[in-house]
């Protein structure tokens, strides 16, 4: 986790939050913008140069819902 918490911080080093979901699982909260799926695709590449230390990994966007009961929902699902 300490490898895809550093990746995090390095691609969304601009005031973004970034935490864990579980002790495998890390997200950014992050505006939509136009660069957004470029930022996304350069975490993956990160991550998978250090595949040998972290495993294989998954990287996407996620829209968050805009009622609290719905987004609860959401961070519920992604902590599976």
């Amino acid at each position: 986790m300490i490898e895809v918490a550093d990746v995090l911080r390095q691609v969304f080093s601009g005031g973004e939050t970034c935490a864990t979901v579980t002790p495998w699982r890390g997200v950014a909260l992050v505006k939509r913008r136009a660069e957004l799926p470029r930022l996304v695709q350069l975490v993956q590449e990160l991550l998978t140069e250090r595949r040998a230390r972290v495993g294989p990994t998954r990287s996407w966007i996620e829209g968050l819902p805009s009622h609290e009961a719905a987004a609860d929902d959401l961070l519920a699902e992604l902590a599976r």
